[in-house]
């Protein structure tokens, strides 16, 4: 049950989620129109999503080729360490 007690779900497990509608949502769109160019773009939670399905993309393990990938926006990055970027 990824619910807990109070009734809300992990950071873990909703990011988990994030991540799987993100991929499924890419790999339907890419199944469809396998020339479609994509930007990633996150903010906060959707951030570290949008950064992990882009590194995934970047190094080959992505639901779409690299090529497809036009750019990746990241706004409130929960990983950004401060000072770097």
């Amino acid at each position: 049950n990824p619910l807990s007690a109070d009734r809300q779900m992990s950071y873990n497990d909703s990011r988990a989620e994030g991540t799987r509608a993100a991929v499924t949502a890419m790999t339907d769109m890419n199944n469809r129109c396998p020339l479609t160019s994509y930007v990633l773009v996150g903010v906060s939670q959707g951030a570290v999503i949008a950064g992990d399905l882009a590194s995934d993309i970047g190094n080959g393990r992505g639901p779409v080729d690299q090529d497809l990938v036009l750019g990746a926006m990241l706004i409130a990055d929960g990983r950004r360490q401060a000072g770097v970027g």
